[in-house]
């Protein structure tokens, strides 16, 4: 349980009559009460406490006389609930939704609370290894102290550039995943992610999010992102998505800076990703099956680590063709746009007796959507070919 901020002559938060037999608090959070005479608790030996955690400062004793300590309880700023109790800062968050039914008052990192309770306590009825949210306990070597258990877990992210693969002055989106696989709410989770120098926020940020009311700064031209503000619920994750583009040929490894969040401190970096830069790059600016400017052009041209950008019109996204299509040569890119998961280019077989794409290892799709052939809409005759935001369709 819970109790803060209350008011009263005598016990601010619980009054108990001395004459009223004994008492056992387990695993409660007392915080700024106020009163006359025992800011926090109004009780006497009769009232025995474990595992709680008692922070007063209105300038009265927290409790009117001493308790009877039954082991690991924290008091602050004074002693006046027991003399063997433990006396520290407790490191307190504010009255709030940490999830649960009621508001409760969290442990910050730090915290002398934090893996101090008696698990024998915490693991008996009434508590059965619950917090007050109804959350797990216990982690690490013991429960926590009060009526709120930390989680372990802070949140983490992840990293995909899409595409993975673009020509020199390309753009790729960067997308910066944030999640909380833990048990509790995360409040100001923040991020602070530098790009190697390599790879540059483009000149069109383009910045997305589906990370609540977060704050996202990336300048273009810069090399850095930071994010803050961001508040995940347990079990969620959200995503930032970032425009950016290189002029530096080669293969460039990005890891993020670090990540945090109030309730639990830095968090986990996940695995890093990397965009990769070819030296050449042909535009396919038309949507004819033949002739300068198509597809089919441009695959008769391409060779090992070519990346073919598709730009077209809206209103002409569907490439039509009247033969099979060359081969995609080994390590080359084919690059279109994908908006909401969903491919914007349409490559169609018009019932064509061939297969659509036909990849010969390590090469790439992005943004496509292959439909209409008489054989298979994708072949994937090599190894270690990448599919992005690609749909294969009769």
């Amino acid at each position: 349980n819970s109790v803060g901020g209350n008011g009263y002559a005598q016990g601010g938060a619980i009054y108990l009559s001395t004459s009223s037999g004994s008492n056992t608090i387990l695993n409660s959070t007392f915080v700024s009460n106020t009163a006359k005479e025992g800011s926090a608790i109004y009780g006497d030996s009769h009232t025995i406490i474990k595992n709680t955690l008692i922070s007063g400062g209105s300038g009265v004793a927290n409790c009117s006389s001493g308790l009877t300590d039954g082991g690991n309880n924290l008091q602050w700023p004074d002693n006046s609930c027991s003399n063997s109790g433990t006396v520290a800062n407790p490191k307190l968050g504010g009255l709030q939704n940490n999830g649960g039914p009621t508001q409760t008052v969290a442990l910050l990192p730090g915290s002398p609370a934090i893996n101090a309770g008696n698990n024998s306590v915490c693991a008996a009825p009434p508590i059965n290894n619950k917090d007050q949210r109804g959350f797990n306990r216990t982690f690490g070597s013991s429960c926590d102290i009060g009526a709120y258990e930390l989680a372990s877990s802070g949140p983490s992210v992840s990293l995909k550039f899409s595409p993975t693969v673009i020509g020199t002055g390309g753009t790729s989106v960067l997308e910066i995943g944030l999640v909380n696989s833990g048990q509790a709410v995360l409040t100001n989770v923040s991020v602070s992610d530098n790009l190697p120098a390599q790879i540059q926020i483009a000149g069109t940020p383009g910045i997305s999010s589906n990370c609540g009311s977060s704050s996202v700064n990336a300048s273009a031209g810069g090399n850095s992102i930071s994010i803050s503000g961001v508040t995940l619920n347990s079990g969620i994750a959200c995503i930032i998505k970032v425009n950016v583009t290189s002029s530096s040929v080669g293969s460039w490894l990005h890891n993020t800076g670090t990540i945090s969040a109030a309730e639990t401190g830095t968090g986990a970096v996940s695995n890093p990703a990397t965009l990769k830069v070819a030296a050449t790059t042909i535009l396919v600016t038309n949507n004819a099956d033949s002739g300068a400017g198509s597809l089919r052009a441009a695959l008769s041209s391409a060779t090992n680590g070519t990346v073919i950008n598709i730009s077209l019109n809206p209103s002409q996204n569907q490439i039509t063709l009247l033969s099979a299509l060359p081969e995609v040569p080994p390590g080359v890119s084919l690059n279109a746009t994908c908006t909401n998961g969903k491919p914007d280019v349409i490559i169609s077989g018009a019932g064509l007796n061939a297969n659509g794409l036909t990849l010969k290892g390590g090469s790439s799709l992005y943004g496509l959507q292959v439909k209409g052939f008489g054989k298979k809409q994708i072949q994937l005759s090599g190894s270690g070919n990448l599919l992005e935001c690609v749909i294969g369709s009769k």
